[in-house]
């Protein structure tokens, strides 16, 4: 029977967490179905394509390939079996000048294959896996000329050309429920275009008014319809399309001035969009998401942050934003979440052979009680870690008889932990926050 953990709910307001993951640039985060991040990236010290993946209490850092002397562009997707599956893009100066990379785990190592060779293929590429963990990939190539789409039917990648007139580039792809794929991207001329299968390719122009496209993220909605997310260079504006069946509709999102950069978007189970982006005049990570007929933002990292380059986007099993990006200042790639603040109330704990509620000490003068259920006797650890993943309260293993356990946790300064039990069962984490 499975381990279980509670922790105390309902929660209200939160706040956002930031952690460094380590060097680098090129970032892409996918979420496995338990909510633990993995965040796909280039690190140009050790010039490697690395996949990081938190356990519960620190990353797990294992490279997948390289990129060769300017490559990057990395977007990761999880399998089923929550391995990860990454492309990039590989440049070196030795023919092929550049291709596009695909690197899957197996388990124990990554295994490697060159989609496509030749005329900066890759530069701009997008990856996602449907029902049956097979990849499609969307990617530009002929130095943005054209736009191409990949899969893998069996061992083998086939390859189509979705359109040759000199677009490609900023390319986004989604499938949906059906596992038919669609591709936003900025066409020539730096309109919004969107591509659509059906039988063969068709393109059409999603947007005319903007001036250039440097930026676009595309998901379907329930009922399978495209939306986007995109960034209008000029004057520099955050911007989202949606199709209603008939046509485009567009409207403006942020346009304080260079918001929008390295925009990610993500649907949450009520297809409300979600979209992480950089703004480049105030240089900060920023969260928009409609609530009615309104854009609330919020800004995640202070301003002056140095948020640069690509941001990445995804929601958790209880629809709370994760986000990766770029601190171009230090070079460093950035985590960042929004925990729910919790109130002392604790949630009703779940039937199973193992549970366990956090009282989390509000206020934090009061400390922190977990409230330890047993089915029967066991031998059970008990660890609490901050957002840095450092140890900050463990119970060794002990033998817990069966019934109901309380257990004293020792003064916590305000912030976010992350609790995990283990014990012959498995093991479960879950954060909780201390006010």
């Amino acid at each position: 029977m499975p381990l279980l953990l509670a922790l105390t709910e309902p929660l209200f307001g939160g706040e956002w967490q930031l952690t460094e993951v380590d060097q680098g640039n090129f970032c892409s985060l996918a979420l496995d179905s338990g909510g633990l991040p993995s965040i796909a990236y280039i690190n140009w010290n050790t010039c490697t394509v690395n996949w990081a993946a938190w356990n519960g209490s620190s990353w797990n850092i294992i490279p997948a390939g390289t990129p060769g002397a300017g490559g990057g562009y990395t977007s990761i997707a999880l399998a089923q079996s929550g391995f990860p599956c990454i492309t990039w893009y590989h440049n070196t100066v030795i023919p092929p000048a550049s291709a596009l990379m695909y690197a899957e785990w197996n388990g124990s190592s990554f295994d490697v294959c060159t989609i496509s060779e030749g005329g900066n293929h890759g530069l701009s590429n997008s990856l996602v896996l449907d029902s049956q963990s097979n990849p499609h990939v969307s990617f530009s190539g002929d130095s943005y000329g054209t736009l191409y789409y990949a899969w893998r039917n069996g061992s083998s990648w086939m390859i189509q050309t979705v359109t040759t007139s000199g677009t490609g580039s900023k390319n986004s792809i989604d499938l949906s429920s059906s596992n038919t794929p669609g591709i936003s991207y900025s066409g020539s001329g730096g309109n919004l275009e969107y591509a659509w299968q059906s039988g063969s390719w068709f393109t059409a122009t999603a947007d005319s008014t903007v001036n250039s496209v440097q930026g676009t993220s595309m998901a379907f909605s329930s009922s399978g319809m495209p939306r986007v997310a995109y960034f209008d260079y000029f004057p520099g504006m955050l911007k989202y399309a949606s199709w209603n069946g008939f046509f485009w509709c567009t409207e403006t999102v942020d346009s304080s001035g260079s918001a929008g950069f390295g925009c990610s978007l993500e649907l949450d189970e009520n297809d409300v969009p979600r979209i992480s982006y950089c703004d480049g005049e105030q240089q900060v990570l920023k969260y928009a998401r409609k609530e009615g007929g309104s854009w609330m933002i919020e800004a995640v990292a202070p301003i002056g942050s140095s948020c640069s380059g690509n941001t990445s986007i995804a929601l958790d099993p209880s629809g709370n934003p994760h986000i990766s990006y770029i601190d171009y200042t230090s070079n460093s790639v950035m985590y960042a979440y929004y925990q729910d603040t919790p109130v002392d109330e604790p949630a009703s704990i779940p039937t199973g052979r193992m549970s366990l509620q956090v009282y989390s000490g509000i206020p934090s003068a009061v400390p922190p009680v977990l409230l330890l259920s047993l089915q029967s006797a066991g031998e059970v650890e008990i660890t609490v870690h901050d957002i840095s993943g450092r140890l900050v309260f463990g119970i060794p293993q002990t033998m817990y008889q069966a019934g109901v356990q309380t257990l004293q946790i020792p003064h916590l300064t305000p912030g976010a932990y992350l609790c995990s039990v283990f014990s012959d069962h498995g093991v479960i984490s879950q954060r909780f926050i201390v006010l």
